[in-house]
């Protein structure tokens, strides 16, 4: 007979702050679970956790069998346990104690997430999506819901239908980064959406910018899609060429000579004006002083020759002027593409550590977040993904003004 006896650790802070992750994220239901726990089982739980955490799920796996005989009804040690099995790939498993989760009336869509996960693991994606759909009706505001079925509708290559949910996803929780990073995925490999490529990636980064790996995935895809849709017209570098939209959505009411502009249009028109002004026979390298040097003149037009016509609804234009303001714009550009130029950023940095410095204390403070309202009264959006079909109405010569703009490059 064997008696089993609690890893004696010493709590150590990648453990605690393991621990906070994992509250935070499941909020109240698992802080009051974890409450319940008596203070040697608190601590048993901590190092389970940081066990999975370490790749040592099955050693995990022993407390946490330890813990749900002694707990059977505790929501916090029946997560727990479930990801572990699920860490451990037994979807099987997962699926069959499915119910002592999502019965309960304290569940989260974490619940809902992991069972559905373990269904499509275990070959079965139709009950994968009933799984995430059944969340939904009790979370509708869950960004990772609609994250999982835009993932399902992915790997069944229904592209269109991948790009509508994860939409909806940022519609309902527009600061859950995962799903802009997974649209800009498919909108930088498009023909018509490139535009959206460019804007979601750089969302996705701002949102979440200690996920090394996306952020460098999506600064190279913001460069290889100026460098690959950005070009000289011939060798004398007089002339620009930008094919970011197919064409540019126009209409004019014949009445009212209001204007109505899809976003991307005037966005392509932005990025071919300031290439031009900034750039101009300058050899397109797409370095990081080159972005620096475009994508600042990019915004300065987009407020002087449009008077940012499509207002907080463009929240990252929005976002980019106050960098800007603050006077960080350079020391953004380098944290931003840091992988694309290691060169020019080994450079920069060995003269600018302090400006570096300066910008990250700056960001900490006014870190990028949507659908929050400032101290200036600003509502940076409400629905990020709603511009996706925004069309803003303006006067003709508004417009005629961004067109003669660009006629010295056309």
């Amino acid at each position: 007979m064997s008696i089993h006896r609690p890893y004696a650790m010493k709590k150590m802070l990648i453990t605690l702050l393991l621990l906070i992750s994992v509250l935070s994220a499941q909020g109240q239901a698992a802080q009051r679970a974890y409450e319940a726990l008596e203070p040697a089982d608190r601590e048993l739980i901590e190092s389970a956790i940081g066990l999975v955490d370490s790749g040592m799920a099955e050693a995990a796996l022993e407390d946490f069998d330890y813990l749900y005989k002694k707990y059977p009804d505790n929501y916090l040690v029946l997560y727990e346990r479930m990801y572990t099995l699920y860490e451990l790939k037994r979807y099987h498993a997962v699926i069959m104690d499915r119910d002592k989760l999502l019965d309960r009336e304290d569940a989260t869509e974490l619940c809902y997430q992991i069972v559905g996960n373990a269904y499509d693991m275990y070959g079965d994606p139709k009950n994968a999506a009933r799984t995430y759909r059944a969340g939904l009706e009790r979370f509708p505001d869950s960004g990772s819901l609609y994250l999982e079925l835009g993932n399902l509708s992915l790997h069944a290559q229904d592209y269109a239908e991948a790009i509508k949910l994860y939409n909806e996803g940022i519609g309902v929780e527009p600061n859950f980064a995962s799903n802009y990073y997974r649209a800009a995925q498919l909108y930088l490999d498009s023909e018509a959406q490139k535009v959206w490529g460019l804007i979601y990636a750089e969302t996705a980064v701002l949102l979440a910018p200690n996920n090394t790996d996306r952020h460098y995935e999506m600064a190279q895809g913001i460069v290889d899609c100026y460098r690959r849709n950005i070009a000289y017209k011939d060798s004398t570098r007089l002339a620009l060429e930008v094919d970011l939209v197919p064409a540019t959505d126009i209409t004019i009411d014949p009445d009212t000579k209001q204007v109505f502009m899809a976003f991307p249009g005037v966005y392509e028109m932005l990025v071919l004006l300031s290439t031009g002004t900034a750039l101009l026979k300058a050899e397109l390298t797409w370095s990081i002083p080159q972005l620096i040097q475009m994508r600042k003149k990019l915004v300065e037009f987009y407020y002087s020759l449009t008077g940012a016509m499509y207002g907080p609804a463009m929240y990252l234009l929005e976002f980019q002027k106050q960098v800007i303001d603050a006077g960080h714009w350079d020391a953004y550009n380098y944290f931003l593409f840091m992988n694309t130029d290691p060169e020019s950023l080994e450079a920069w940095f060995n003269e600018h550590e302090d400006d570096f410095t300066a910008f990250i204390s700056w960001y900490n403070d006014n870190a990028f977040f949507l659908g929050d309202t400032g101290e200036d009264g600003i509502i940076r959006s409400v629905d990020p993904a709603s511009i996706y079909r925004y069309y803003e109405p303006q006067t003709l010569e508004s417009w005629l003004k961004l067109q003669n703009s660009l006629r010295p490059t056309d």
